[in-house]
């Protein structure tokens, strides 16, 4: 048996939710419920946020949406009308205020471009209404103030820009996020994003050819997507043998 390893020169994969067909749909879209699979990974973005209007733009190539074509712009096209859309916009705190009775304040340990989606869990662990909290990095550490309680991060989005000025985003999403307790009348709880990517691999020989799996992952182990200058970066991948190179290509995904 040949031993081999895999090398991805660049990587990236958008978390998914549910995959939408346009086969057997009525006439009429209920966009709304057609998004409701994609609550439970990504939430429901905010249109105003630069992060979340990359991804409601997505919409109109994503393979979520099946089938690829004509035949889904329907539906792609209600689903984005929805999301431009103000109805389930999360509330969302972007401005310093005082906590009022039986609210906290959560605060940045570092200055940073951050978009946080937290989701209440209630006493019975089941979710209650998310809240959006978004920092400018000139804000420095200043103090985000929503009521006191449990909860879960459900999606986040890093900007940052490089040396030479083109704008990178790192988008995070799904079940695993952190568990962040916002306690009232205390200090604030200190929240720091680790801007790290993390990749696992596999390569599988099948009866239809070479699989190449990879899932990059970011925060608390949550999926990641990296943007450059508003795109998603370009994936290859190599699969490296005894006598060198035995297959090469690009990647698809999301």
């Amino acid at each position: 048996m040949t031993l081999v390893r895999i090398v991805f020169v660049a990587s990236c994969l958008l978390s998914t939710g549910a995959v939408y067909s346009q086969d057997s749909r009525p006439a009429k879209i209920d966009a709304r419920a057609e998004f409701q699979p994609c609550t439970t990974c990504h939430g429901r973005p905010d249109p105003e946020l630069s992060s979340d209007q990359l991804w409601i733009d997505r919409v109109s190539e994503t393979t979520c949406v099946q089938p690829l074509g004509k035949k889904s712009a329907p539906l792609r096209g209600a689903l984005r009308a929805y999301l431009l859309g103000k109805d389930d916009v999360p509330k969302r705190e972007s401005t310093v205020r005082d906590a009022a009775a039986g609210e906290g304040q959560i605060a940045l340990s570092e200055p940073e471009n951050l978009s946080v989606l937290l989701t209440p869990i209630a006493s019975d662990g089941k979710s209650a209404t998310p809240i959006r909290l978004v920092w400018k990095a000139e804000d420095g550490k200043a103090a985000r103030t929503l009521p006191a309680g449990r909860y879960r991060v459900q999606h986040y989005a890093i900007t940052r820009r490089d040396t030479q000025g083109t704008e990178w985003q790192l988008w995070g999403s799904g079940a695993k996020g952190r568990t962040i307790v916002v306690a009232a009348a205390e200090e604030p709880t200190r929240l720091n994003f680790n801007p790290g990517v993390r990749l696992a691999s596999t390569a599988m020989w099948t009866d239809v050819g070479l699989q190449v799996g990879l899932a990059p992952t970011g925060d608390g182990g949550m999926g990641v997507t990296i943007m450059r200058a508003g795109k998603r970066i370009k994936t290859k991948y190599r699969l490296l043998g005894t006598e060198g190179v035995t297959a090469k290509g690009p990647m698809s995904y999301g």
